[in-house]
């Protein structure tokens, strides 16, 4: 359940001959259009979309850096934008120099900049500076996401109390959120406490009966404390409950 980030291209399969027809169409376009208005950043921002979406990072960049020229006052995501396009090059410094940028133009943390500074800081084996980031994040704006994003970094690192500690601040935050029990449930499980991962196991059971995620949780529990009987009947209500389940 508990997964770090990760940057991910927004490419075209290069089997897909519709979408790359469609791509080289609109690169076209907006290609025309910034030919008649060189001045609109915008227009640099849609097409590095396109590059991106063709594999031309390199290209994309370029269009990125000249929007940001164009248009300081939005430069802020531009900076995320460009940040996500040196990663995928390879240029872990520019990626990290950019998502700097962009921290610093978000003085109020709203637009989640700080998580992807921290990701970047972790996997420069900067897990101090990664941290750092995400206290700075939750001091400035206290929301359940930032509390997520640094529990997953203490899971990570082994520091279950901490992570226990910020995934109770986020159930606090959303107690109706049944994915929330599920982190604590793998917390509780590194840590030893069955009895209360099968606690949240339960709530959870008893708030979405309908959900077979919660069953199988369960039933990973039940193994783990012995209890095989009661673990096959939540693996068949879980089958049973299944999007994939053949009724």
């Amino acid at each position: 359940m508990f997964r770090l980030p990760s940057l991910k291209p927004d490419t075209i399969n290069p089997d897909n001959a519709r979408d790359l027809e469609a791509a080289a169409k609109k690169l076209k376009e907006y290609s025309s259009k910034i030919e008649k208005n060189p001045g609109d950043a915008t227009l640099y921002h849609e097409r590095s979309k396109v590059l991106e979406s063709l594999g031309q990072f390199d290209r994309a960049i370029e269009d990125l850096t000249v929007a940001i020229t164009i248009n300081p006052d939005k430069d802020y995501f531009y900076y995320y934008l460009r940040h996500r396009l040196h990663f995928f090059c390879g240029n872990i410094s520019a990626a990290l120099s950019d998502i700097q940028e962009a921290v610093k133009k978000d003085p109020d943390a709203e637009y989640g900049y700080y998580e992807p500074l921290a990701y970047i800081h972790k996997l420069m084996g900067n897990t101090e500076a990664a941290f750092k980031a995400l206290d700075e994040a939750i001091e400035k704006l206290p929301i359940r996401e930032y509390y997520i994003d640094r529990a997953s970094y203490y899971f990570w690192n082994g520091n279950y109390v901490n992570a226990m500690n910020d995934i109770n601040m986020a159930i606090e935050k959303s107690p109706g959120w049944m994915m929330l029990y599920h982190y604590r449930i793998e917390i509780h499980i590194k840590m030893g406490e069955l009895e209360k991962a099968l606690a949240d196991c339960n709530y959870c059971i008893k708030a979405q009966p309908e959900d077979f995620c919660h069953y199988k949780m369960r039933a990973k529990i039940y193994e783990m404390m012995g209890d095989y009987r009661s673990a096959n009947e939540d693996h068949i209500q879980s089958s049973f409950l299944s999007p994939l389940a053949n009724h």
